[in-house]
């Protein structure tokens, strides 16, 4: 993303009262132990490296708005 990393992105919506409350997923290519840290202080509820399997994707997203 031009200007802002998705680290960034997912601070922000995080400290943001109209988005704090967002499930936020991070689709990563790297799975070092600190990425993963990363992907956690910024704040996403889950993460799928790349590459994944989409239909596991679309069935996790499936289950998020079923508890919605």
């Amino acid at each position: 993303m031009p200007g802002m990393s998705g680290f960034e992105l997912a601070s922000a919506l995080r400290l943001s009262s109209h988005s704090c409350n967002t499930y936020l997923i991070a689709t990563t290519g790297l799975s070092t132990d600190e990425n993963l840290r990363e992907v956690k202080e910024a704040g996403f509820d889950t993460y799928f490296i790349k590459p994944f399997n989409f239909e596991e994707f679309i069935a996790h997203v499936h289950s998020v708005f079923a508890r919605a």
